[in-house]
């Protein structure tokens, strides 16, 4: 083997094996050789292109062609022209580079180099795709160096700065606070205090409250954050990621419903007041004739004379109206049961009286109380103004006591409205009880309250729920 054919073995060898797509036309953009890497791409036979024309090859098998209206001439270089080739079985990208080649000086064919970008250009695909996704994200979505320079953001993040996207990438955290016009205050907050202990420690920090400041339009703004560090391949910490969620509105929902919780308090403070003045108002005119019939039972004292002086009269054969033995017996005790009523009548009126006010103070200070539902019953059962009878009818088993957060007075009142409707009922019955017990659940407390009155119409347990229906 001669020299030149073991120049042109290895010519041959390092034709077939480079990795870049090559193809040799002669000047009539016939195909004089072409690579395996070019043959892969267009999934051709080389037996069956050899000494075809390219361009034709092209047109028939409906692929792009980097030589365009046979307009290259040796005097020209064409770079960088870039063809998505689609066979039946993939899709490759090239970008060729065109250049006439010569014998002795003479032009004889073009080269065809390419560069197959197939897998470059998927990442930039990927890398676009999820560019675009981050750019339309809600909330404010950054992230920087550890030297504050921001590497990008979405467009929220940068439309509250006050600038496109591009703009803000490369520029200081610092910078863009000053052309946000952020106070050094809320820029130490936002950008400071935490982005430096997150990249120090490597610890994110979730949910953080930011003070509000004013956007380039020059609303307020109030945003709830999370930063976490960015990292490089190798896990060393290179930067910060943040996610600012813009909780304006909630914000602003929360002032208003404060301001009506305010109001409301205030209209209900004023409401109650004016109820316990008419309530106050009520007990003095209920209170006057209560007292004038407690002063006219000093009377009793003369009822067993009259009673005497009329047996005497009708056994003398006077003529009085006669009155029935029943009648008489009643009208021995009717002074003492109308004293007793009055009694009964008065300290209910000043239980009532007492029980609204201290309502209104506990109302007043805007804050349920942890208490006791023991103290509570036993409270209500200590101050109701029993008789004798009425309190043995009353069975309270005071175990298993739980803690509630509320108002104890309105419990007790509770149990009071309770209370005086069963004993009202129960006064037809000397045998009736009331129970009283409570129980401590799982997920759940019970106070269950129990008379043996005559109980509920059916007409009223179909209307109990009703709005306005009393029975």
């Amino acid at each position: 083997m001669d020299k030149s054919t073991d120049q042109r073995s290895i010519n041959n060898l390092v034709w077939e094996h480079i990795s870049c797509p090559i193809l040799w036309l002669s000047t009539d953009y016939k195909i004089k050789d072409i690579n395996s890497s070019a043959l892969k791409i267009y999934q051709w036979q080389k037996k069956d292109i050899i000494n075809e024309n390219y361009l034709d090859l092209c047109k028939q098998n409906n692929l792009p062609c980097p030589i365009l209206n046979n307009n290259f001439s040796p005097s020209k270089q064409i770079i960088d022209i870039e063809t998505i080739i689609k066979t039946k079985n993939q899709t490759s990208t090239v970008l060729w580079n065109i250049e006439c080649s010569y014998d002795n000086e003479k032009p004889n064919g073009f080269i065809l180099i390419g560069k197959d970008i197939t897998e470059l250009k998927l990442k930039d695909d990927k890398i676009f795709e999820l560019d675009s996704i981050v750019a339309c994200m809600p909330n404010n979505v950054y992230w920087y160096d550890k030297n504050h320079t921001y590497l990008g953001c979405n467009h929220n993040s940068a439309k509250s700065i006050g600038l496109p996207r591009e703009e803000a990438i490369g520029k200081n955290t610092k910078e863009l606070a000053e052309i946000g016009k952020l106070p050094p205050d809320m820029y130490y907050h936002g950008f400071v205090k935490y982005d430096e202990q997150v990249m120090k420690t490597g610890i994110s920090q979730f949910n953080i409250e930011e003070p509000p400041f004013q956007d380039a339009t020059g609303k307020t703004k109030y945003f709830l954050s999370n930063k976490v560090p960015l990292r490089d391949k190798n896990n060393n910490i290179v930067g910060l990621v943040g996610i600012s969620t813009d909780i304006t509105e909630l914000k602003t929902m929360e002032q208003k419903l404060e301001q009506a919780r305010k109001l409301q308090e205030k209209s209900q403070n004023a409401k109650i007041q004016g109820m316990m003045e008419i309530a106050a108002g009520i007990a003095h005119e209920i209170r006057t004739p209560l007292t004038s019939i407690q002063c006219a039972t000093d009377a009793k004292a003369y009822m067993d004379r009259l009673i005497a002086g009329y047996k005497m009269a009708e056994d003398a054969g006077l003529p009085v109206e006669s009155i029935r033995p029943s009648h008489m017996e009643g009208l021995k005790n009717i002074f003492n049961s109308i004293d007793a009523e009055a009694k009964e009548s008065m300290q209910i009126i000043d239980m009532f009286l007492n029980n609204l006010k201290s309502m209104v103070k506990e109302a007043n200070t805007g804050d349920y109380q942890l208490c006791s539902i023991k103290d509570a019953v036993s409270g209500a059962l200590d101050r109701y103004p029993f008789d004798e009878i009425q309190k043995n009818s009353v069975v309270y088993t005071d175990a298993d006591d739980f803690k509630f957060y509320g108002v104890n007075l309105l419990i007790q009142h509770i149990i009071f409205n309770l209370m005086k409707n069963a004993l009202y009922y129960l006064s037809e019955n000397p045998k009736a009880f009331i129970n009283i017990r409570h129980e401590q659940g799982e997920t759940d407390n019970y106070l269950y309250f129990k008379d043996t009155g005559p109980g509920i119409s059916e007409y009223g347990a179909v209307e109990i729920r009703t709005n306005y229906i009393v029975n």
